[in-house]
């Protein structure tokens, strides 16, 4: 994550790309992950949530292994070991070493599946 992260400040520092450019970076790169034959990426999620009367925080592990639109989530926290399996058209999720599995049709309109950690509004 670290190293996305100084991969956008370079280029941003260089004046390949400007602040307004954001979309355009992320279509930049999303054109480069979808070159790569495959890629394996983890993350460390920590979330904090702060009430008036409370403050909890949870951290989950979060590891991609990529293949074009085909791509295996794992998750890992407190609550268990989650996997989502996408094949570009459809996808598992289920409780790793678990019986039962979940799969959802995506519909044409949703546009491509996304892992947790790349959907801006919604990382888990």
């Amino acid at each position: 994550m670290a190293s996305i992260h100084r991969l956008i400040l370079s280029l941003l520092l260089t004046g390949a790309f400007t602040l307004d450019a954001a979309g355009g970076i992320w279509t930049h790169l999303t054109g480069k992950r979808a070159l790569l034959a495959g890629s394996h990426q983890e993350f460390e999620v920590t979330q904090t949530s702060v009430t008036a009367k409370a403050q909890q925080a949870s951290t989950r592990q979060i590891t991609l292994d990529l293949a074009g639109e085909r791509w295996r989530e794992k998750t890992t926290s407190g609550s268990g070991v989650y996997v989502r399996i996408v094949d570009g058209q459809d996808s598992l999720y289920f409780e790793d070493g678990g019986e039962e599995y979940v799969r959802t049709k995506r519909k044409t309109k949703d546009g491509p599946a996304l892992p947790a950690v790349y959907r801006a509004n919604d990382a888990g």
